[in-house]
């Protein structure tokens, strides 16, 4: 067989080996909100309002933010959406990782209780011993909430992001009551909107 054909029968297969592998690894996200699955709608003219609620920061360089999202097709204002995006950000390593998640207007009723639940729980296992336990709740679009035990060490953490998802874990309850409160102003703003 000829060289110069060789070589490049040679990349073309290991180019197909390496594609093949990224598909396997590479699964398509399924987009389970209403805001996911306007914003992946393509061809149409889409306004998107944003409003700050603010952030809390974790350990190790990471936080998360909130923000109250309502999006619509100009002339079909009647019919907008609202929600919240919450990113979890990661500035410990050399380069910055961000993971966001949705939450349809109607799932923030159900994260307000989820974190009461948990801060409520969290301050009855107090000095008790536990191996390890965690509590946690998720969200349509794979935002978590919780916060783990063991011994009697206690750490409340979010994370967002379906494969590659980032954490953001406080040491302390109040950075939970904190998250409550932005998505409870969060709630409020966009039930007027």
């Amino acid at each position: 067989m000829n060289k110069k054909l060789l070589v490049p029968m040679i990349l073309v297969f290991v180019v197909s080996l390496v594609s093949a592998q990224v598909g396997d690894e590479g699964k398509e996200k399924i987009l389970a909100t209403k805001l996911e699955l306007f914003l992946a709608e393509k061809g149409k003219l889409t306004v998107k309002e944003f409003f700050a609620l603010g952030k809390v920061s974790g350990g190790a360089r990471t936080k998360t933010e909130l923000t109250a999202v309502v999006i619509y097709e100009p002339g079909e204002e009647d019919e907008r959406l609202r929600g919240l995006k919450i990113e979890v950000i990661n500035a410990g390593g050399s380069y910055v990782k961000r993971e966001s998640s949705f939450l349809d207007l109607e799932e923030i009723e159900g994260l307000l209780k989820a974190i009461d639940y948990v801060v409520s729980l969290s301050k009855e296992w107090e000095g008790v011993q536990k191996e390890y336990t965690e509590v946690v709740f998720s969200t349509k679009d794979d935002f978590r909430v919780g916060f783990y035990q063991r011994g009697i060490k206690q750490k409340a953490f979010v994370s967002s992001g379906t494969y590659g998802r980032e954490y953001c874990r406080f040491s302390m309850m109040d950075k939970l009551r904190s998250l409550k409160v932005m998505a409870g102003k969060g709630l409020k703003l966009l039930s007027e909107k």
